[in-house]
């Protein structure tokens, strides 16, 4: 009977760190973050936030490896990204990024020079994304489309996109969310015939 270790896939084995968990982990995050940064820049349209994402997702994993108990390749990389999904749901929640797991685990988060930022843009596919979703944009109701610019663009809280438009918080947050919604629909579908 095979051992555990030799029926494990790779990732799985990177990430799970039985001999040397430092090498196994870096592993695993060479292995996996070009999709992944690829994935938060097309999901926040944002190269700099995706970033501070990716060291949060990259943070939280290597500080619960110990918790993974998949066994292949497809499992370790679904693990991940369930990670990446809820570090940006608790950004968009709260509209900031908490770096918990970063702090904790020390982990430096990398500051995107002109170039760089370029080349994760590129990677990501995002300039012909946000050429695509321009007419998206322009064709969204008229408070969804200030109440998101206003939220991504000025970086105003909801309480500020509120007082801007003259609408309550929850108005406020309802538009952003409804906004972003169509928006990420229509990237989906972009990404889709790309």
């Amino acid at each position: 009977m095979a051992s555990e270790k030799t029926q494990m896939e790779g990732l799985a084995r990177a990430l799970r760190g039985t001999t040397d968990p430092s090498a196994e982990f870096r592993d695993f995050y060479i292995a996996t973050s070009p999709r992944l940064l690829s994935f938060l820049t097309r999901e926040t349209l944002d190269a700099d936030l995706a970033t501070d994402l990716f060291a949060e997702t990259y943070a939280v994993a290597l500080e619960k490896r110990s918790r993974f108990r998949g066994r292949t390749d497809r499992e370790a990389t679904a693990w991940l990204f369930t990670i990446a999904r809820r570090v940006h749901l608790q950004y968009r929640r709260r509209g900031r990024i908490a770096f918990d797991a970063v702090n904790r685990m020390k982990v430096e988060v990398p500051v995107l020079s002109e170039e760089d930022r370029l080349r994760v843009e590129r990677m990501a596919n995002l300039p012909a994304m946000r050429d695509g979703l321009r007419p998206i944009l322009a064709a969204l109701p008229r408070q969804q489309g200030q109440a998101l610019a206003l939220r991504i663009v000025n970086e105003y809280s909801y309480s500020e996109i509120a007082s801007a438009l003259k609408i309550s918080e929850q108005s406020a947050r309802k538009s952003v969310s409804r906004a972003l919604s169509t928006m990420r629909q229509a990237a989906s579908e972009l990404e889709e015939y790309a």
